[in-house]
């Protein structure tokens, strides 16, 4: 044992006098009565807890001593570790120490109450004694019994901090208590209870390591949409949307409102900490990309999505009128204990246009009527932006409707065949409406101005058969054509879906009286404001 130092000499000596009295005259393995057997909640545990850097030096292991439900004077132990591993180091600069007041320090409450020795000092070897510094009196978790004064540690104390410097990655495995056939202590616990009674089984003294990060944050989340082109910037559709509120890592629930016609987004995630985990919640899909619901065909059902990190990950969004699309994104962190919920909640505003188109003005009972045939309402509705473009740029009359495939569509939909009736959900904004279907002359809404909540009925509107070359009238060059295919059935050559009206699956001489009767129809333009 190596000479203790002077100013502690006699204080020293005190208490392993008190531990040397309690010590048992025979064996390890011989029983003695005062000897107490802890219960499973009673221990001592050094819990290393944090792993730092400090200036580019080897990493810190900071341990804490804490003691659980166990009422007591003092203790002795001894335990070894593995010294190309760890070597106790200064709790302020990770600097190798061998001096226990730069290694360990007591909590503030027992600084001037407590006292901690190293007895020995052999290499990757420690021997500690905690014992009170007199004079001490009762108070803030020390009792004094019948003279003797006692550290009460029910429901779980924090004693001290404990440093180690580290090589290599964190093994708790390498610290064990000592053992000694000759030396106090020799299990490598001993603690004295009472001056008398005392624990030593090696259960009362265990060392965990509970430096997995607690960490369950993101450092970003991202949300956007479109494509980046690094070669031709000017190409790129990339957008990034603001949540509400800006990202912080401790806030856990956003909320975007999407303005836009698109069908997906993406999302990319960037853990905060690299070990832990992530995963991400969605609206469950069938293979139609339709929502799935419960039973009560109101609650969403919800599953895992498929994730890599920091990287766009498209999730489906649901549709106009649906409920929001809510996605939840679970970060575990490295203890597989702390876990944080960030719930992303994308809401779509709406309004509504609602009505219906019937196709000719007769025409449908007129073909059931002579043919027996059923002539589904079937039309198409498309939605264009009011800037997109100038319908009179569009429309000349002697030559077919400009393609408008060049014009972006907004939404387009088809009507119910039974009714015609349509219902189209649309972001609040100002819009034309599109009604048309081949061979029919069109019709258009200008300057639709609808606010969420908005429901604007068009009515029944009535698209005019005859138009077979789509130029938005119906004039000779349509009857021509029509009598030219006179009599083709659908899959010849010469058959054209828009001069059979009744869509017959031939074209006839109803077709023809059908163009004759509304010869001069051409394509209109309504106006919002008169509705």
């Amino acid at each position: 044992m190596q000479m203790i130092k002077k100013k502690k000499f006699k204080i020293l000596t005190a208490i392993l006098l008190v531990i040397c009295m309690s010590m048992p005259k025979y064996s390890y393995a011989d029983t003695d009565p005062n000897e107490v057997v802890p219960q499973k909640d009673q221990y001592m545990e050094l819990r290393a807890t944090t792993v730092n850097t400090i200036d580019g030096k080897d990493k810190q292991v900071i341990f804490e001593l804490w003691s659980y439900n166990i009422t007591f004077g003092g203790f002795d132990v001894r335990f070894s570790y593995d010294g190309s591993k760890f070597g106790t180091s200064n709790l302020q600069n990770n600097d190798y120490t061998n001096d226990e007041n730069e290694y360990f320090m007591l909590e503030s409450k027992y600084i001037d109450k407590l006292e901690l020795f190293t007895v020995e000092n052999k290499q990757n070897e420690i021997r500690a004694v905690l014992s009170f510094n007199p004079p001490t009196s009762e108070g803030d978790g020390i009792k004094n019994e019948n003279g003797q004064l006692t550290i009460d540690t029910t429901g779980g104390v924090l004693l001290g901090k404990m440093s180690f410097r580290m090589k290599g990655e964190m093994d708790i495995s390498s610290f064990k208590l000592k053992e000694s056939e000759i030396a106090s202590p020799k299990t490598g616990i001993k603690i004295n209870i009472d001056g008398v009674r005392y624990y030593q089984q090696q259960s009362t003294f265990i060392f965990t390591d509970k430096t997995a990060s607690k960490d369950a944050y993101l450092s970003d989340l991202i949300v956007s949409s479109g494509i980046k082109d690094e070669e031709t910037p000017e190409n790129s559709t990339y957008k990034e949307y603001e949540l509400v509120p800006t990202f912080d890592k401790e806030t856990l629930k956003y909320e975007l409102t999407l303005m836009e016609y698109i069908d997906t987004i993406n999302i990319k995630l960037t853990q905060n900490d690299p070990k832990s985990t992530i995963k991400m919640k969605v609206p469950k899909r069938n293979e139609n990309n339709e929502l799935q619901y419960e039973e009560d065909g109101q609650t969403i059902i919800y599953e895992d999505k498929e994730i890599q990190i920091d990287t766009l990950q498209e999730v489906v969004l649901n549709k106009l009128g649906e409920p929001d699309t809510i996605i939840t994104v679970t970060v575990t962190a490295e203890d597989g204990k702390t876990i944080n919920n960030y719930e992303l909640t994308i809401k779509r505003p709406y309004a509504t246009i609602t009505g219906s188109i019937q196709l000719g003005d007769g025409l449908r009972e007129s073909m059931n009527g002579t043919y027996g045939t059923f002539l589904e309402y079937i039309a198409n509705v498309t939605l264009y932006n009011s800037k997109e473009f100038e319908w009179e740029d569009v429309i000349d009359l002697t030559v077919p409707l400009i393609d408008l495939s060049k014009h972006k569509k907004l939404e387009e939909i088809q009507t119910e065949g039974q009714n015609g009736k349509f219902e189209m959900k649309i972001i609040p904004g100002t819009y034309d409406l599109y009604l048309n279907e081949e061979g029919f002359v069109p019709i258009v809404i200008n300057d639709i101005e609808l606010k969420e909540g908005d429901n604007f009925d068009i009515g029944n509107k009535l698209l005019y058969e005859g138009d077979a070359d789509g130029n938005g009238i119906v004039d000779l060059d349509d009857l021509i054509d029509i009598i030219y295919r006179k009599d083709k059935v659908e899959g010849d050559q010469d058959y054209k879906k828009s001069c059979d009206f009744g869509r017959k699956g031939y074209i006839s001489l109803d077709d023809i009286i059908s163009e004759i009767a509304n010869k001069d129809k051409y394509i209109t333009i309504e106006e919002f404001s008169n509705y």
